[in-house]
């Protein structure tokens, strides 16, 4: 995987997590809670950079029209 392509599977990734998470935090396993709401802050830290990263020049054009 080229480096190029790599923020456009990231989103994906971080989606998953967040998805998974919910599973691990049902589970009847001690400390499955912890581990499933760090899976998701860490998912949505992936989703949350990759979709900034692939809007930025969008968001740079917002930002100029805004000031």
């Amino acid at each position: 995987m080229t480096v190029r392509r790599f923020p456009g599977k990231m989103p994906s990734m971080g989606e998953t997590l967040m998805n998974a998470s919910v599973l691990v935090a049902a589970t009847p396993i001690p400390g499955a809670q912890i581990i499933g709401a760090g899976m998701a802050a860490v998912g949505g830290i992936m989703w949350l950079g990759a979709t900034a990263y692939k809007y930025r020049k969008n968001s740079q054009e917002l930002l100029d029209v805004l000031n």
